[in-house]
């Protein structure tokens, strides 16, 4: 290949030419090529993670059984029937309802409320809580209690 700025003869793989020490014109193309890949790889790399927090964050806000940790209604029955209940066995409780009830974290806060009221904490097991939970959730869906 021949240098276009001393026209003397380069090797076809060199990117500068050993007698002029210039760039050769089919380099610094490749060069510019090489960094618009990479900006758009990166871009695209970018995107998809921005896309997957999107989608992922969509999936998790979306599940009726999210899990806030806030259980402040539980807490303040508890203290108000003087039912003995530590703030995780709270959260146990109301997230295993959610699950197992197949109802909301909210409803099953009001279950577990509901529950405290009666006094069911005091010795019960969780399965007793878990069928209470089903039961009233059946009875607030035919709208026998609120």
């Amino acid at each position: 290949m021949e240098c276009p700025h001393c026209r003397e003869q380069m090797h076809d793989d060199a990117t500068v030419c050993p007698h002029c020490r210039q760039e050769h014109p089919k380099a610094r193309e490749a060069r510019s090529r090489r960094r618009w890949r990479i900006i758009g790889i990166s871009a695209a790399v970018v995107v998809g993670a921005f896309v997957f927090m999107i989608v992922i964050g969509s999936m998790i806000s979306n599940d009726p059984h999210a899990f806030d940790g806030n259980n402040q209604k539980v807490y303040d029955a508890a203290r108000l029937y003087g039912v003995s209940l530590t703030d995780d066995m709270a959260d146990k409780l109301v997230f295993d309802i959610a699950q197992r009830a197949d109802v909301s974290h909210s409803e099953a806060e009001d279950i577990v409320v509901e529950c405290v009221k009666i006094h069911m904490t005091d010795n019960t097991s969780c399965e007793n809580f878990v069928d209470a939970a089903k039961g009233l959730a059946h009875f607030r869906n035919e709208g026998v209690i609120d």
